[in-house]
Formats: C-alpha cells, structure tokens, sequence
C-alpha cells in the first residue's frame, strides 16, 4: 500500500529511558516506538519497549545518532543520512537519483540482516527493475531475502512505491519473489558476467531457488549450465518456478513435460502475475521447438500478455512481444513481425528487448519505421487479427 509522505518543517525529539537520558532524534512522520536505547550499528538503533523484544529502528528514520561513545559515529550519521534521502527520492519516483545513494549503501550493507539492510536492497531492487536492468536486480533481491533472515513471519514492508510502479508487488508476501524478476532473460553482456561471476551471500533456505535463477541465466546466455537440482516437492510454492526453468532446458521431453505442468499452474488459480511468468514460459519453450506449428503456437501463447498484462508485468509484456516479432519473422511472415517490433518501440520505449541481439540487427527496408498515425492501436488491429 503507498503512503504518501508528509513532510514537517520540525524534528520529533523523543527522550529514551535510558539511565544517561540517552536522546534520539527521529524523522518528521515517524511512527517507530520509544524506548531504551540498547546499541547502535549498521542495521540501525536498538531500542527495547517496555517488556517487548527489543525493536531495531532504520537509519532512515533517525535524523541524528543518538549522544554516546559509539563506533563509526560519523559514518553511522552518513548512512542515516543518505537512506533517508533515498528513501525519500524513491517515494517521489526518482529512481534515477535514489540508485547512486543505494549503490553505496548497498556497498555497505549486503549480506547484513535488519530494516536498514532491508530498505537498501528494497530500493536498490526497485530502481534496478525501473531502467530495465534485470541481471543486476537479482542481487538486491537475494539481499533483501538475506535481510529479513531470522523474522520468517514478519511481512513485506512494502514501503511506499510511486504510481508509475507496475500493478503488482515489489516482492510478494507469501513467495518472497519479485513479481517483476521471473528467470527468464534476454541475452546481454550483463547477463553473461552475472551468469558467470560467483554468487555470495545467498541466504539460507532459498539456496535452491538461487540455483535456479542462476541456471535459467547460463540457459540465456548460452554459457555451460549447472545440473538442474531435484524437483521440488508437491505443494512446495516454488515449484513452478523448477517448471519454468526446464522448459527451457535442452531435453526437448523435459521442456514438453515443464510446459504441461505449467499449464496445470495456470488452472490453479495463481495471481496473474504468476500466470504471466507461466505463460511466457511456454512461449518461449515452444520457440525453442524445431517445427513450424510449435513457432506459431508459441506465438498465440504470447500474444495474451500484450494484450492483457502489460500494466501487471511490463519487462514480460516486452520479452513477449520480442519473441513474438523473432517467432513471426521465422515463420516468414516479416509485415507482421516488423508491426510487432514497431508496436513495441511504440508502447514500452526503452525496454531492454531493444537492444536484444535477435531484434536490434533487423534490415526489412522501410517497413521498419515508426507509424505515422497517433495512438496506440489495439495489438489485433496492428497485428492484423493474430489470435
């Protein structure tokens, strides 16, 4: 739920129970609680509540370090500074100006547990998926996993995200994944340096999703693949998370078998940003298919997301739109596939499917330039009534 920020021309002074009268001056707005200041580090202040456990406020809600002999005071008072500003910059939609604040705090921060580490890789992960770079979302991701380690039932915070985010969750409440981060990739350089670079502080229990990711990005960028692990169990919730993956596998039985259990997934119910992930996935696995009726039917499995989802998932309705304009071009028809690249350039400019290999090369002669009429058309009258 976004919450606007109100922003008071005063500060909040709260006097602690502390026995030196230990003072904490917190951010205008800030509904943290009072209490005994406990210690103070890098994951924020420790302050204990009357007979409750002890509550760690973030750096960005505090305004200044609380009096005291404490280590790294100055560089305690820069990270409370530059995670309010960031937080700020990302509430009001600068992502552009927030990333750089994230970037060296992240530095700083990965692999560390608490609410500032949280609300770092939160902001870092949201600002990355912003401007299109996937590959480099996924550490952010994993970080904020990592963050929240040891409070399994504390939900996401879900800070505030400005209207131009999707309609979807930063990273969802029950399956901990981000909605905008499925495993599925377009070929880049960094793509390749993330599928090769060696993966750190991967926090425990999502082990085996890291490996997943990390197999659906080698898969991508055409480098050696680790051995797919063990499916998961029934009723694990990232089961058809291994489904996805393996459809795109080079086993042509085990992509056929991922895409049917994928299409159970979909009957099942799922948010429709899981559906999306599901759908996409088999597209792109018949893509993968050596006939001509596999392409188009990969095609029409596409062709859904364009025309309904792409408010839910935009980087999907992208890479759909982009199989579906590489897929029309194989099966020969070239006015259509370069509609669907133009309608693309049209509707989500800037996407990283623009710079993708297969589509970034095309020479189809003066087909290939922007529309000169005004709008948006519906994706079947541009199409020319692809299903």
């Amino acid at each position: 739920m976004r919450t606007p920020l109100v922003i008071l021309a005063f500060q909040v002074l709260l006097v602690l129970a502390a026995p030196a009268q230990v003072v904490v001056s917190l951010r205008p707005g800030s509904e943290w609680p009072t209490g005994e200041v406990v210690s103070v580090s890098a994951a924020g202040v420790t302050v204990k509540v009357g007979g409750r456990a002890n509550v760690v406020v973030p750096w960005d809600q505090i305004a200044g370090v609380p009096a005291g002999e404490w280590d790294d005071r100055n560089v305690l008072e820069e990270i409370a500074h530059d995670a309010w500003r960031a937080r700020i910059r990302v509430e009001r939609g600068d992502f552009a100006g927030a990333e750089q604040l994230l970037e060296r705090l992240f530095t700083r921060l990965e692999g560390e547990a608490g609410p500032t580490a949280e609300l770092v890789s939160e902001g870092l992960l949201a600002a990355r998926l912003m401007r299109g770079a996937q590959a480099l979302a996924l550490r952010p991701w994993l970080a904020n996993l990592a963050a929240r380690q040891g409070e399994p039932g504390r939900e996401v915070a879900q800070r505030g995200l400005p209207a131009s985010w999707p309609d979807i969750p930063l990273i969802d409440r029950e399956l901990l994944l981000s909605p905008a981060l499925p495993p599925i990739w377009l070929e880049s350089p960094a793509l390749i340096a993330a599928a090769q670079s060696r993966w750190a502080n991967v926090p425990d229990g999502f082990a085996g999703l890291a490996t997943l990711y990390r197999i659906s990005m080698q898969q991508a960028a055409g480098v050696p693949v680790d051995a797919m692990p063990p499916r998961p169990a029934d009723g694990d919730r990232h089961q058809f998370v291994w489904d996805l993956v393996a459809s795109t596998a080079q086993d042509a039985s085990l992509r056929s078998l991922s895409r049917d259990r994928l299409r159970s997934a979909m009957q099942s119910g799922p948010a429709a940003w899981v559906q999306v992930w599901c759908r996409v996935g088999i597209g792109r696995s018949l893509m993968l298919e050596n006939d001509e009726e596999s392409w188009a039917l990969g095609v029409a499995e596409l062709a859904a997301v364009p025309a309904a989802y792409e408010r839910v998932v935009p980087y999907l309705t992208g890479v759909a739109m982009a199989e579906m304009a590489r897929g029309m071009l194989r099966l020969g028809d070239t006015k259509r596939a370069v509609a669907m690249r133009r309608l693309l350039v049209r509707r989500l400019p800037g996407h990283p499917a623009l710079d993708w290999e297969p589509l970034r090369n095309w020479n189809v002669s003066e087909l290939d330039q922007p529309s000169p009429e005004a709008g948006s058309p519906d994706i079947g009258d541009e199409l020319g009534g692809v299903p």
